[in-house]
């Protein structure tokens, strides 16, 4: 199946607006939220969201081929700086999408479980795992079932609290 950006940037803005509502309630995901929070793809590979959104006539500095996806780009911008719970916060999240594009890429979860599969077999025994970018927490889900202690860390702010919504601290292992 071919990367669909439209979608995959339709999918995130989804996500991203479950994630800003459960902090502004303070409260844990539901089910139904965790189903949407687990479509979040992160912004690698989407460079739309560095160009400009400010104004409709912004439109005049996209390349031909990214035209789609200004409005949805303005759209989730528009949304963050709405619904963050300040300035400051939305400002430190639109500026940490912006500085994944180059690295937000996860890893598929039959890879996480190739990679712990041929650990097992191979005799190796971990008590703690330390997953150092995280992501949406496919190795950190996938070696909590098998060690003690799993420390996730992940730089970029709005993965981070999705990756937390989906696995909250201390679930599972994961920390």
């Amino acid at each position: 199946m071919a990367y669909n950006k439209k979608a995959v940037l339709a999918a995130n803005t989804e996500a991203i607006r479950v994630v800003l509502r459960l902090e502004k309630e303070h409260r844990p995901a539901t089910e139904a939220e965790k189903r949407i929070l687990r479509g979040y793809q992160g912004f690698g590979g989407l460079k739309c969201v560095l160009n400009r959104t400010d104004t409709p006539a912004d439109i005049r500095y996209w390349s031909k081929s990214e035209q789609e996806l200004f409005a949805p780009t303005q759209q989730l911008k528009q949304m963050i700086y709405r619904e963050a719970v300040d300035a400051h916060t939305a400002k430190r999240y639109w500026e940490s999408i912006k500085a994944s594009v180059l690295t937000s890429f996860y890893t598929d979860r039959r890879i996480v479980s190739a990679i712990s599969d041929a650990l097992a077999t191979s005799g190796v025994t971990l008590k703690r795992c330390l997953d150092p970018s995280s992501g949406m927490g496919a190795f950190a889900e996938t070696f909590a079932k098998q060690v003690g202690i799993v420390d996730a860390l992940e730089k970029d702010l709005l993965t981070a609290r999705i990756s937390q919504a989906l696995h909250p601290y201390g679930e599972g292992n994961i920390f």
